[in-house]
């Protein structure tokens, strides 16, 4: 049976109909994409620079980690890697706590082989703990921050209330972590005459729990006790069982 060409031209007038939609709608859409055009070419900016950001403190993390490695590096090294961290923060559209604490550990290598309060390391090691604070602003919760600050302040030996405070914050943010037990026990053995009695107990506790982890680490905090003549309050801290475990304190549970 023949469709009637009435019928068959009122559909065909309908599906031209829905064909000339997007034609008549055609100068919204563009105006849509013309305005659009300004937020892409400012993701993409952005983009770019946090990729280059990531870049940068990638290399610096690598620095950072051969030092850690090899040892004390050369000024040329350190100077590349400052320039990586440096370059990371300033890429980055916004301040960012992880490339600060970077930018920190570095400017802490500098002057990493000199004494405690070394005036000519005063410079870099003070450059180290404005980077620490900027990053804790950042990102106030990370107990590893809070622990390098303080080894700052010990390197500047300034136990003042601030060294206190990252101190107590380090300790209640990152206990039972075998790494920030061990660093704040050392801490603590090396800063031992100026911190106060709570700080005092704060770090026996941090070198409890490091014996208590492992034989190997037990040796070493036990020997770095000695070193600091400190093994005596150590042995009195530590049950009678641990002693026995660790195989420390022999003598009478003091030495």
């Amino acid at each position: 049976m023949t469709e009637s060409p009435v019928l068959a031209h009122g559909r065909a007038a309908k599906r031209r109909s829905r064909r000339s939609e997007p034609t008549q709608q055609t100068p919204l859409y563009r105006a849509i994409c013309i305005g659009m055009l300004p937020l892409a070419a400012l993701v993409i900016g952005l983009s770019w620079t946090m990729m280059r950001a990531g870049i940068d403190s990638y290399r610096a993390e690598r620095f950072l980690q051969s030092w850690e490695a090899k040892g004390m590096p050369d000024a040329e090294t350190l100077a590349a890697g400052r320039q990586a961290a440096e370059h990371a923060i300033e890429r980055f559209p916004a301040p960012n706590g992880e490339y600060l604490d970077r930018l920190g550990r570095v400017l802490s290598w500098e002057n990493a082989d000199a004494p405690y309060g070394a005036a000519e390391a005063q410079a870099s090691r003070q450059a180290a703990l404005e980077t620490y604070r900027a990053s804790l602003a950042v990102r106030p919760g990370w107990p590893w921050t809070w622990l390098r600050l303080a080894s700052t302040k010990l390197s500047q030996q300034a136990f003042d209330d601030e060294f206190a405070d990252a101190l107590s914050r380090s300790s209640a943010l990152g206990a039972n972590r075998i790494e920030m037990d061990r660093d704040l026990a050392r801490i603590g053995f090396e800063g031992w005459p100026s911190l106060t009695t709570e700080q005092r107990v704060l770090t026996l506790k941090a070198a409890a729990r490091t014996v208590g982890y492992s034989y190997p680490e037990a040796q070493n905090l036990y020997g770095l006790a000695q070193r600091a003549g400190l093994n005596v309050p150590l042995c009195w801290s530590l049950s009678e069982d641990i002693r026995a475990k660790r195989q420390i304190c022999k003598k009478e549970g003091s030495s």
